[in-house]
């Protein structure tokens, strides 16, 4: 009997199953999980010239395939059409691949992988409608359509300890309801908690970690590098001792394989295919939502979200966790289980799991996937690109040697001003090519008609029937109801994948890259930038700076609703757009100008050392928060010391307000001098690749990290965070000084940087007032 039923994607796979191509979506449904299946085949386009070479090679190898040559598509960059090529079974899909590739047999979309190919020919994301046969647990020969089903998810929060050998100690188990430790140890330790389970060896401790995952069943497994480092170590673990690592769904194994950049085939993470269930990393997490932190440590972003932090924390955690291991076994399943409620609590505050789910629904993303802005826009934009019978290119197909520039940014005009006005485009990338109708299959179909639309570089596209404004259109009103809902979740996905869309065109690792592409919408920016630029000198202000998307001007009015008139004057230059883009360009304006922010006061510094007004760095006083906000700035930079942040802040509050900040200068100096600012002296950068790759240069945070190695004796390893100080000797490790602190260099590089700039605008010599007090040194 058939069933239909809404259902959310937690897994997708394409096998063979009885000389059938067959693909498995374990679902999340209104019933609760569910395994569907469908018969399904997989299709790549072959070059029409070499259609023959690939018919005789597909009989060599007795490879049953359908060939559309009745049903050609165009090609991009080609005057040659493809042919379709279907598959019913995987393991011909992938000989036929080995087999053109050998002799070199052009094959298009040949990339794409089957069960994404299947699920966005049909239009779905994440969600869909299934019809299907009820047979067992399961639902067969399903038919599925799009849809918009996002339901709550059950979500376990788990994070792993070991020892010196990397052998699995202990394993915290949390979600709302229950919580569970599970502990390796050869005795029973007095005073555990009643969530402690004790277990006498590793093998027993993996056997029961996987029985929980089973038992407890959850929709999602969150942690903090959970796939690559706790998924990834207890697969290798349960391989050592021969135990199936079978925490996915109906009993079915979980795999950890690394996935490569599409451009440079290096490798940029591990994921993680575990069926029926969805593996979600805080940290991915919150890098997909756009959240910034200058440290990503669970440490660190729990005491910013939460205010509350790891039991356990600093650069011997090891050593300290491993005493406690010994010798308190009870707070060491504390600090264990006190891991996974501050993860879970984090992706609840953030709402992450909601987002993921959103995000997913917008882009047909795997939730978690880290990045993935060129695979979501392939996605969304291939059906939509096969719908207009054109097949695209596969990668590192197109040509890459002609660039295209960066956002416009303008030499500002340096000082101190009383009034500033800061006008922002909204969304200026994706409303550029929504106006000006830029897109892959346009510039294909431009160069025919004669009101084609101008680019740059030479492009011109067509009019009729685009894609990607499109997409964009629906997207931007997918936003605006979001807003209007205050759907966060929604509102922020919408904006991201949206804003994403110029760097995918301008991405090599992109197959629809063509420099003209991403030339007509970045040189457009400088263009609209500059005029309107040119509009507001003509109506008598002073343009001091602009950067993208963004103006800046000096405010000369007296006596007016600052706010207010700022409004006004941004209606003025969006009417003078409409009317420029409908009588040169017959076009239908999609920019927004937007008075953004009124500073007052505002300070532009010059380049350091030069009369050169510098880019991207400025601090003013927001007129409505009354705060204080620093762009490109010392203060807000994770590579400046504690100190050059509090004395900045400090001396532009000061400055704005008015008092005289030499004597706080001199005083701060004398405190530093003393010793008493010890604590805000502290640097802290991350390893960027491994240790023993620094060889022609040796930063001061390395030197700090090989101090380190020699005084643990453990391993410094790429992404760690080195926090040292400058002595008298050289970069130290925090937790190693042997020499007394360099104050004299921290007056030179952290307080004379940051105080230079206000100096110099009131014409102090900022070496010649702090020298004597280096001298003393």
């Amino acid at each position: 009997m058939e069933q239909v039923f809404p259902g959310f994607i937690l897994s997708k796979q394409m096998i063979d199953t009885d000389h059938q191509m067959t693909l498995q979506l374990w679902l999340k449904t209104p019933q609760g999980p569910v395994l569907a299946t469908s018969p399904a085949n997989v299709t790549f386009f072959v070059s029409e010239s070499q259609i023959d070479s690939a018919k005789a090679c597909l009989r060599g190898l007795n490879i049953n395939a359908a060939i559309q040559e009745h049903n050609p598509f165009q090609t991009f960059y080609a005057s040659h059409d493809a042919i379709p090529v279907t598959f019913y079974r995987l393991q011909d899909y992938y000989r036929a691949l080995r087999a053109f590739n050998a002799q070199q047999i052009m094959m298009f979309e040949q990339d794409i992988k089957p069960a994404e190919q299947f699920l966005m020919e049909r239009y779905i994301t994440a969600s869909c409608w299934v019809k299907g046969e009820k047979a067992g647990d399961s639902f067969q020969q399903c038919q599925f359509q799009s849809g918009e089903y996002l339901p709550p998810l059950s979500v376990l929060s788990l994070d792993i300890e070991t020892n010196f050998q990397n052998e699995v100690i202990s394993i915290g188990f949390y979600n709302q309801d229950k919580s569970l430790v599970i502990l390796r140890y050869e005795s029973q330790p007095p005073g555990l908690a009643d969530y402690v389970e004790i277990v006498p060896d590793e093998q027993t401790l993996l056997k029961q970690a996987v029985q929980t995952i089973q038992q407890w069943d959850p929709d999602v497994i969150i942690g903090w590098s959970v796939i690559d480092f706790d998924l990834n170590l207890l697969h290798q673990r349960c391989e050592f001792h021969q135990i199936p690592f079978l925490i996915g769904r109906g009993k079915s194994p979980c795999t950890t394989f690394p996935v490569r950049d599409a451009a440079s085939n290096k490798k940029r993470m591990n994921e993680s295919s575990c069926p029926g269930r969805l593996l979600l990393d805080g940290i991915n997490c919150l890098k997909n939502a756009q959240y910034q932190f200058e440290s990503y440590s669970l440490d660190a972003v729990s005491e910013l979200i939460l205010h509350d932090k790891k039991l356990v924390s600093g650069q011997q955690k090891h050593h300290q966790l491993m005493k406690l291991y010994h010798e308190q076994p009870g707070y060491f399943t504390t600090y264990n289980l006190k891991d996974c409620v501050l993860v879970w609590q984090i992706f609840q505050q953030l709402k992450l799991v909601e987002f993921e789910q959103v995000r997913s629904q917008l882009t047909g993303l795997a939730p978690g996937r880290g990045g993935g802005s060129v695979a979501a826009f392939t996605h969304l934009y291939l059906p939509r690109l096969h719908q207009k019978r054109y097949c695209a290119p596969s990668l590192g197909e197109t040509d890459h040697r002609e660039a295209s520039p960066g956002g416009y940014v303008m030499t500002s005009k340096p000082g101190f001003y009383e009034k500033v006005w800061v006008f922002d485009f909204k969304s200026l990338y994706p409303s550029i090519i929504r106006t000006f109708l830029i897109d892959p299959y346009g510039l294909m179909e431009g160069g025919t008609a004669t009101d084609d639309v101008p680019g740059f570089n030479g492009a011109l596209f067509s009019r009729n029937n685009p894609i990607l404004p499109t997409l964009i259109e629906q997207l931007w009103s997918a936003r605006e109801q979001a807003k209007k809902e205050k759907n966060e979740a929604l509102s922020q996905a919408v904006k991201i994948i949206m804003n994403s869309f110029y760097g995918v065109l301008g991405s090599h690792g992109c197959r629809f890259f063509d420099a003209r592409l991403a030339s007509s919408i970045t040189k457009r920016g400088h263009w609209l930038l500059q005029q309107t630029s040119n509009w507001l000198e003509e109506m008598g202000y002073t343009v001091i700076y602009g950067d993208t998307d963004s103006v800046f001007i000096e405010v000369k009015d007296k006596d007016c609703d600052y706010q207010q008139r700022g409004k006004v004057l941004a209606s003025e230059l969006n009417k003078k757009w409409l009317k420029l883009l409908k009588t040169e360009f017959q076009l239908e304006s999609a920019l927004e100008l937007e008075f953004e922010r009124f500073y007052q006061p505002f300070f532009m510094p010059t380049i350091r050392g030069q009369d050169i007004g510098s880019k991207k760095r400025y601090v003013g006083r927001d007129f409505v928060s009354q705060k204080n906000i620093f762009k490109g700035m010392e203060s807000v930079r994770s590579d400046w010391t504690g100190l050059a942040k509090e004395v900045q802040q400090h001396i532009y509050q000061m400055w704005f307000d008015g008092e005289d900040i030499q004597p706080y200068i001199m005083n701060i100096v004398e405190q530093v001098k003393q010793g008493k600012l010890d604590h805000l002296l502290v640097y802290s950068k991350r390893l960027r690749k491994p240790l023993d790759s620094y060889v022609k240069n040796t930063p001061p945070h390395v030197s700090a990290a090989r101090k380190l190695k020699d005084l643990s004796g453990k391993e410094i390893s790429k992404g760690s965070r080195i926090s040292y100080m400058i002595t008298t000797q050289g970069p130290e490790p925090i937790d190693g000084l042997t020499a007394p602190i360099d104050y004299e260099h921290y007056i030179e590089k952290q307080i004379l940087p940051v105080i230079a700039p206000i100096l110099d605008e009131m014409s102090i010599d900022p070496l010649q007032m702090l020298q004597p007090q280096i001298s003393l040194l």
